[in-house]
């Protein structure tokens, strides 16, 4: 039994495992930028990993309603209130 299999029997998968760990890491990680560099590093760090996450979010993200026709693809019948 592997560590993955043996974690999904207490949590859903080991997608858990990964969250709890990146929740121990990064503010060790922002110390340590903090003490090297100064604290407005990290707020500078942060500001570039939203902006690559929002980039990614723009080129991946389908239109929900390609077509345009929002009668089609709204519940109430495309009318606008």
């Amino acid at each position: 039994m592997t560590n993955c299999e043996y974690l999904s029997l207490f949590h859903d998968s080991c997608g858990y495992l990964a969250v709890e760990h990146a929740r121990l890491v990064a503010p060790v990680f922002g110390g340590f930028l903090a003490e090297l560099f100064g604290w407005r590093l990290s707020f500078f760090v942060l500001a570039v990993v939203w902006g690559i996450l929002a980039f990614y979010a723009y080129v991946e993200m389908v239109e929900s309603c390609p077509d345009g026709n929002v009668a089609m693809c709204s519940d109430d019948g495309g009318t606008v209130s």
